[in-house]
């Protein structure tokens, strides 16, 4: 990672840091202090509080968190990448367990199939990208909506 040392060093070291804690990681790549202009990536890695942020609100927080650098910024922008391989059928379990659903939850609240359902659950048909994606998804639903809700 480049350094800049530059006017709003501090400042754009402490943004930095917040977005980190934050998921979101910035990082110099390159960098033309003579003709003011810096590479710039930005990727968010983790989701906090399930906010999951498009590629225009990745390039606005890069725009803010340079502002006051007077650097112009090429950005290399990398939004949120769901690692499917998590989501298995003992995942599935786990968080079932987690927040005491049901499989007759899942079933009427995603829309699977009974039998279909029970299969993915029990690990007897694998999960495919787009139920692990629907499961990963109402779970991080559910977590939120508990969360706004004050339940623990």
């Amino acid at each position: 990672m480049i350094k800049y040392t530059g006017q709003g060093q501090e400042l754009l070291n402490k943004s930095i840091s917040n977005y980190a804690r934050m998921g979101i990681d910035i990082e110099i790549l390159e960098l033309d202090e003579e003709n003011r202009k810096a590479t710039v990536l930005i990727e968010q890695k983790r989701l906090i509080n399930g906010y999951i942020l498009s590629n225009k609100q990745l390039y606005k927080r890069v725009k803010e968190v340079f502002e006051p650098t007077k650097l112009k910024t090429n950005n290399i922008i990398k939004v949120f990448y769901l690692d499917l391989s998590i989501v298995t059928a003992s995942w599935v379990q786990d968080k079932m367990k987690e927040h005491d659903i049901k499989q007759n939850d899942i079933i009427a609240q995603i829309g699977i199939d009974k039998a279909t359902a029970s299969l993915y659950i029990n690990g007897k048909r694998p999960l495919s990208r787009t139920i692990k994606s629907a499961l990963y998804y109402y779970f991080l639903v559910y977590e939120i909506n508990r969360d706004l809700r004050g339940e623990k």
